[in-house]
């Protein structure tokens, strides 16, 4: 498999591959993926809507969202999904038939998928190749991944830490999707100062290569002296990606004007190796 939007060096690298070394890269890291057991596996009654019993007075993410979906943001989101831009337009009748099944069977899981039980060919794994082949030639697909993504998955190790961690402070289960995430809940939970925590609490505009874009903070703090603190974890390595330094740039600004501090927290404030 061909992941989606690879940057110029993951594009080089797959051009180079044959059909069958494609395939077989797809397998390791398929393997490698296996053992990351869903943190809900087996669990019932366990996802209750986080916005339960919220209003956007009470609560940042809610307030997020009722501002957030304006008629000018409807509009693009609505033009984006329009005709051939539309994934589901690409294969003719397909949401069609899908509608179907799923107003004959309620779902499409089991048995109830038509592709339950089989394997797809060597043939069928080589048309979809040649497919991604031609869709990764859009240089915004091709830029989008980032230079640590693109070196994994050449070395076949896309691997992710990611799991569920209990905040004592916030009185709920939290998630994260790397072990700098983690570092971090870690020490605002053991921060005596630190009253509450946020994990993406909500939505900052910023511009990008002319196109307006939407930039999610890592976590929004509140202290006991009244300082509220808006933190991007990241790594070091992130300072080269143009995107990511547009989107720290509007998240100061942002800051200075709701009256709040920011700060980026890398290697060196979260106990990960050197913070050069």
């Amino acid at each position: 498999m061909i992941p989606r939007g690879p940057n110029a060096a993951l594009k080089k690298y797959w051009d180079n591959l044959s059909v069958e070394e494609r395939i077989d890269r797809g397998r390791k890291i398929s393997v490698s993926m296996k053992g990351n057991v869903p943190w809900n596996k087996g669990l019932k009654g366990v996802q209750v809507a986080w916005n339960k019993g919220l209003t956007k007075e009470t609560d940042l993410r809610v307030a997020k969202y009722a501002t957030l979906h304006t008629d000018e943001w409807k509009k693009e989101a609505s033009e984006r999904m329009l005709g051939d831009k539309n994934p589901m337009r690409r294969i003719p009748g397909l949401a069609k038939r899908i509608g179907e099944k799923i107003k004959k069977n309620g779902t499409l899981a089991g048995e109830n998928n038509s592709f339950y039980g089989k394997q797809h060919t060597v043939e069928r794994k080589i048309a979809h190749s040649n497919f991604m082949k031609e869709y990764t030639k859009d240089v915004e697909v091709i830029n989008s991944y980032s230079k640590r993504t693109t070196d994994l998955y050449i070395k076949g190790k896309m691997n992710f830490s990611s799991g569920k961690f209990y905040s004592e402070k916030n009185g709920k289960t939290l998630h994260y999707r790397s072990t700098y995430e983690l570092a971090a809940y870690e020490i605002l939970e053991n921060d005596v100062e630190v009253v509450s925590y946020v994990c993406e609490p909500f939505f900052i505009f910023y511009i990008y290569k002319g196109k307006k874009k939407r930039y999610i903070p890592d976590i929004f703090v509140e202290y006991r002296d009244g300082i509220k603190l808006l933190i991007e974890v990241m790594s070091v390595w992130q300072y080269s990606d143009e995107k990511k330094l547009a989107k720290l740039e509007a998240g100061k600004h942002y800051c200075k004007e709701q009256g709040f501090e920011f700060n980026i927290w890398t290697e060196g404030k979260l106990g990960k190796g050197s913070n050069k």
